[in-house]
């Protein structure tokens, strides 16, 4: 499988105190990275850093061969990154229709990719004309998740997608990762639902206090030990 993101020795944190540290990973074309842990242990704020969102302040970031570090977060989007916050990231003020297409200039391609949306997300056909602002907790996940595979990204962070949602939904979104993996997306989760982290991911990495200490790959026996990371 063809690399898509290379992180080395990668320092990063908020207002010169570093969260995560010393942490090196990588993710392929169809391959699905879980970084799991309790609250608290840097899995977003490592997400927030490969984005760009926060400054690396030591490390490097490597990403469809070129490196990133100097990137800003548009810069990186456009390159193919695109990450899905844990809380935020719409336009409450906006449709749902306007949050799926603003900034995508508008061709027979997105079309495509609009009616292929609607078709993984019949809920938000219907609810098209509707303001982001007013969605319910699931939709407003469902929107999130949409706008990601929106912009034709080459590889997508997601932070706790299934945090919230109700069971049927965690369904869906099993299956919407297999489909992206046999597209040849990239994806690096961050999750604690172990039934989930366990049926999707190719790789886990758990995190504690900003380290990843371990590297647990499908159908490990160590597999059965991820909950000590996870379970308090």
């Amino acid at each position: 499988m063809q690399e898509l993101l290379e992180v080395n020795n990668l320092r990063a944190g908020y207002s010169g105190s570093s969260v995560v540290n010393n942490v090196t990973l990588n993710c392929r074309k169809g391959e699905i990275v879980t970084l799991t842990g309790r609250n608290g242990m840097g899995k977003s704020t490592l997400m927030k850093a490969i984005m760009g969102i926060l400054p690396a302040v030591e490390g490097k970031i490597i990403f469809s061969g070129k490196v990133i570090n100097e990137f800003p977060p548009h810069k990186r989007y456009k390159e193919g990154l695109v990450y899905v916050s844990q809380t935020g990231g719409l336009f409450t003020g906006l449709t749902v229709l306007e949050n799926l297409t603003i900034g995508i200039e508008k061709d027979e391609a997105v079309e495509n990719r609009l009616n292929h949306i609607f078709d993984i997300f019949p809920r938000l056909k219907n609810r098209v004309s509707a303001r982001a602002g007013v969605l319910s907790g699931g939709e407003t996940k469902m929107l999130k998740i949409a706008r990601g595979i929106m912009s034709d990204s080459k590889l997508i962070l997601l932070d706790e997608p299934t945090e919230g949602v109700q069971p049927s939904l965690v369904n869906k979104l099993t299956q919407i990762l297999m489909d992206l993996k046999k597209d040849g997306k990239g994806i690096i989760l961050s999750e604690q639902r172990i039934a989930f982290v366990k049926e999707v991911s190719d790789k886990i990495l758990p995190m504690v206090n900003g380290k990843i200490v371990d590297e647990i790959m499908k159908n490990d026996k160590k597999m059965q030990k991820i909950e000590k990371y996870v379970v308090l």
